[in-house]
C-alpha cells in the first residue's frame, strides 16, 4: 500500500509499505483509505517548519475511507 510519511521539514514522501494481513480482532474494523491529506494546522506547520511538534517519521492522520470488513 502507499503511505504518506513526513520525514522532516519539506520532506514528504509517498512510500510503498507492506499491508499487514493479520486477521481482524472482534473489536477492529478494516478501512481502505480513499483520501489522505495534510491538515492546515499542525501537519502543514510541521511540513513548513513553523511548528516542530513531531518525531520523524510522521504518518498523516486526516483521511477518508471505506469500511470493508468488521
Amino acid at each position: 500500500m502507499k503511505q504518506a510519511i513526513l520525514y522532516g521539514v519539506g520532506d514528504l514522501r509517498i512510500d510503498d509499505v507492506p499491508l499487514q494481513a493479520e486477521p481482524l480482532q472482534p473489536d477492529q474494523i478494516y478501512v481502505e483509505t480513499e483520501v489522505s491529506a495534510l491538515s492546515t494546522g499542525t501537519d502543514l506547520g510541521n511540513y513548513l517548519g513553523i511548528l516542530l511538534m513531531f518525531q520523524a517519521p510522521l504518518n498523516t492522520q486526516d483521511g477518508l475511507g471505506i469500511q470493508t470488513q468488521v
